[in-house]
């Protein structure tokens, strides 16, 4: 047994092999900041059994109205997708007032490793610094791949600049924005949360291949009010390309 499962007064368990604790508390710290996001009611850890063969996870939330914003992003208006874009910048601008506990360190909500898809083994960290993360991400680089030398150059241009460490949701894709009558009801899916640099959320919206300019998901990206990160979104591809065979997936 594993997924998402509908419970009665407004409720729901999630329960898979990847639900963590941090998961469970980065919801808990997103819904005391005020955070449109499902409350955590109770978090329970299951030794490996029948059904897994390692220990799992099991979240029991409150439900988050609306659908997911993959589900209707193409019967959207133009206007619409404005509105969800302007939603999502006031959401990221609330989480970035709060200041991170753990000084310059790039980590979960409790200061542990960060559940990433773009890593090995979906797990980074915690690095004590920015260049750390930027050296631990970019260690799979694969040299043979066309053009090797510009994209390295291109993710080495990240170090700089400056970041401010910011509260992160990690994992800022349409599956995981909640919509309702044209506009953002809620974030949900907490599992790569952390305390990352400030482009992070950004840059991963469009990881993976280019988009075409008549994506309407590059459309919502491009129009965020406070998106200032064009040029770290290139050197986000650039580490797409040089690291993309040892990717969990995505």
């Amino acid at each position: 047994m594993d997924g998402i499962f509908p419970l009665p007064f407004n409720t729901l368990l999630k329960w898979t092999p990847g639900t963590r604790e941090e998961e469970a508390l980065a919801q808990t710290y997103a819904w005391k900041m005020g955070l449109p996001v499902p409350r955590m009611l109770s978090y329970g850890s299951h030794p490996p059994g029948k059904n897994y063969p390692t220990s799992s996870g099991s979240i029991i939330m409150t439900r988050i109205p609306g659908e997911t914003l993959n589900n209707v992003l193409e019967s959207l208006s133009n206007t619409q997708l404005e509105t969800i874009a302007t939603d999502l910048g006031s959401i990221v601008t609330r989480m970035r007032r709060f200041r991170s506990p753990y000084g310059s360190s790039i980590c979960n909500v409790i200061g542990g490793n960060i559940r990433t898809v773009r890593v090995t083994d979906m797990s980074i960290g915690p690095c004590p610094d920015f260049p750390t993360f930027h050296r631990d991400l970019v260690w799979a680089a694969n040299p043979s791949i066309k053009d090797y030398d510009h994209h390295r150059e291109s993710f080495r241009r990240l170090l700089d600049k400056q970041y401010a460490i910011v509260f992160t949701h990690g994992d800022l894709l349409s599956h995981n924005i909640m919509v309702q009558d044209g506009h953002v009801t809620g974030l949900i899916d907490w599992e790569c949360s952390g305390w990352m640099p400030e482009y992070w959320d950004f840059t991963s919206m469009l990881r993976g291949p280019r988009r075409t300019e008549d994506d309407e998901w590059l459309r919502i990206w491009k129009a965020i009010p406070i998106n200032c990160y064009h040029e770290e979104y290139e050197s986000e591809f650039s580490l797409w390309r040089l690291t993309q065979d040892s990717w969990s997936y995505g």
